[in-house]
């Protein structure tokens, strides 16, 4: 499998846990029917679009697996028997039979970390709801500058003048738990706040 799908090499460890008691949460799950590459931790999820080479089959792949392969630019991942991390050709093509062997950089078990979760099922039906692009980065800058626990934060999106929620309009951070009214007299807000611009979405 390849990631042909992005710009540059995605992370799709970071939506697996850590937590190796939970097993089926650890690694992310090739589907080859569908092309995907799924992982989720219980918290967030990702289904990602990978192109299939000849030869890989269903069933899981380690996030030591994934890591190697982004280190390696977006490598592919040979997912046969093993799971075999090799260096893509010039042109992003699946190597020929007889290259295979000098473009292999390492090669990952892959166990048997049991039964997948249904990320099908799970997915929402309709995407065609209110989207807004914000930049990730300066959320987290947002939510860091607010004293947030544990990284959360509550967004507030901006209406229009019809009630509709607007797109362009700065976003509220807000951090959970904080006092709303002041109690010291003073006239400024009463709870840490930050605002995000949103990105235009093309």
């Amino acid at each position: 499998m390849r990631y042909t799908f992005t710009s540059r090499p995605p992370k799709v460890a970071a939506a697996a846990s850590k937590d190796q008691s939970r097993p089926a949460l650890t690694g992310a799950w090739l589907d080859t029917a569908a092309g995907e590459l799924r992982a989720t931790d219980s918290y967030i999820a990702v289904r990602m679009p990978v192109e299939i080479d000849a030869g890989d089959a269903d069933g899981w792949i380690t996030a030591d697996t994934l890591e190697r392969s982004r280190k390696r630019d977006g490598g592919g991942i040979a997912a046969n028997g093993s799971a075999t991390v090799y260096t893509v050709p010039a042109g992003g093509g699946e190597p020929a039979p007889e290259a295979f062997d000098r473009l292999t950089v390492a090669t990952f078990p892959r166990p048997n970390l049991g039964t997948p979760p249904n990320l099908p099922r799970l997915w929402p039906a309709d995407d065609s709801g209110f989207t807004v692009g914000i930049n990730a980065g300066f959320l987290k800058r947002a939510a860091d500058a607010i004293g947030s626990s544990d990284g959360v934060v509550y967004l507030t999106f901006q209406s229009d003048a019809e009630g509709r929620p607007n797109p362009l309009r700065p976003i509220i951070v807000r951090a959970p738990g904080a006092a709303r009214e002041r109690t010291d007299g003073r006239s400024g807000f009463g709870r840490p706040e930050a605002i995000v611009m949103p990105v235009r979405v093309s």
